[in-house]
C-alpha cells in the first residue's frame, strides 16, 4: 500500500508543481501586459503634454511679437530691439547654460550671469524639455 501511495505520489506531484509553474507564468504574463498597456497610456499622456507645452510656448511667442508690434505702434520713435544679443549677454547666456549644467536653479543662475530671472526661467524651461526629449530618443 505504502509503495501504491508512493507512485501516486510521484505521478501528481509533477502534474501540481506543472499546473503552480502555469498559473505563476499565467500571472507575470497578466502582470507584464498590464505594465505595458500603462507605459502607453503615460507614453500618450507624455505626448499629449508635449504638445500642449509647445503650443503655449508659440502662444507665448506670438503674444510677445504682438506685443512688440502694439509698442512700436504706441512708441514709433523707440528702437526696434535687436534680434542678435550682444557679445556681452552672449557670454551671459554661455554662462548661464553652465551653471545650469551644474544643477543650479533659475533665480541662483540670473543673479550669476546678469540675466533677467524671465530669461533664465525659459533657459531652464528649454533645456528641460530638450533634456526629456534626449532621453526619449534613447
Amino acid at each position: 500500500m505504502a509503495s501504491a501511495m508512493f507512485q501516486l505520489i510521484t505521478v501528481v506531484v509533477p502534474y501540481v508543481a506543472l499546473l503552480v509553474a502555469l498559473l505563476a507564468l499565467g500571472l507575470t504574463y497578466k502582470k507584464q501586459l498590464w505594465f505595458q498597456q500603462e507605459q502607453i497610456k503615460l507614453l500618450h499622456e507624455l505626448e499629449r503634454l508635449e504638445k500642449n507645452i509647445q503650443r503655449l510656448n508659440d502662444v507665448s511667442l506670438g503674444m510677445g511679437q504682438r506685443m512688440l508690434q502694439l509698442e512700436q505702434k504706441l512708441h514709433p520713435q523707440l528702437k526696434p530691439p535687436s534680434h542678435m544679443p550682444s557679445a556681452q549677454e552672449g557670454v551671459g547666456y554661455t554662462q548661464a547654460i553652465h551653471l545650469f549644467d551644474k544643477g543650479m536653479d533659475a533665480q541662483s543662475v540670473a543673479a550669476a550671469c546678469g540675466i533677467s530671472q524671465t530669461e533664465a526661467q525659459l533657459m531652464a524651461l528649454i533645456r528641460k524639455q530638450n533634456l526629456t526629449a534626449a532621453a526619449h530618443t534613447l
